[in-house]
């Protein structure tokens, strides 16, 4: 088992050889992700953990099924609305604008209204 003390060889050695392995094979159409890695917490010059984020490649039919699925929550969130706060049109107009600019919370809301 190796072990290593410094954050930099770790770095050099592992984080960067896999990313760019990943990312090469992700470009050639052979994988359905890759990662990249940015600092999270530093004491000084010393970096003491980082955050990685993971990139999906998403099909074209998985892109229009997650739309239509979307869609069909914010229409069953707009419903409920309509049906509860009819008389504040206002409120209504705003719900459905921040729906449709976030459209990943729609989940969220219309699990809590039902």
């Amino acid at each position: 088992k190796k072990s290593y003390q410094n954050i930099a060889i770790i770095k050099r050695d592992i984080l960067e050889v896999a990313q760019k392995e990943l990312e090469t094979v992700f470009n050639e159409g052979q994988s359905d992700l890759y990662f990249t890695y940015r600092i999270k917490d530093k004491d000084g010059r010393k970096i003491l953990s980082y955050w990685f984020d993971i990139h999906t490649r998403q099909t074209e039919e998985q892109k229009r099924l997650d739309f239509g699925t979307t869609q069909a929550q914010i229409r069953r969130i707009m419903d409920i609305c309509n049906t509860f706060i009819k008389r504040d049109k206002k409120y209504l107009t705003r719900v459905e604008k921040e729906l449709t600019i976030n459209p990943s919370n729609a989940a969220k809301v219309l699990e809590k209204l039902l």
